[in-house]
């Protein structure tokens, strides 16, 4: 794994990990390394199938940090 593919790969694992402990985000990182499929088998590993997803996130521009999800989505629904 390249340099860049590392520092890619770490920043996915930063993106979607962020309420993991650091034993998830190990299993984590280690299942986007290997690539091995929940059966057994062998694919394309994770971050080379996710790449032209990340791509596209890239191009929609930095996350705003003041941006609060639950905040937005108690708005949204209401009083349930």
């Amino acid at each position: 794994m390249s340099d860049d593919d590392s520092k890619e790969l770490e920043k996915l694992i930063a993106q979607v990990s962020e309420n993991l402990d650091d034993g998830q985000k190990d299993q984590v990182r280690n299942a986007v390394k290997s690539g091995d499929g929940a059966d057994g088998t062998t694919t394309d590993p994770l971050l080379e199938r996710l790449r032209p997803i990340l791509e596209r996130a890239d191009k929609l521009g930095e996350r705003d940090p003041d941006f609060d999800m639950k905040a937005y989505l108690d708005e949204m629904w209401g009083d349930i």
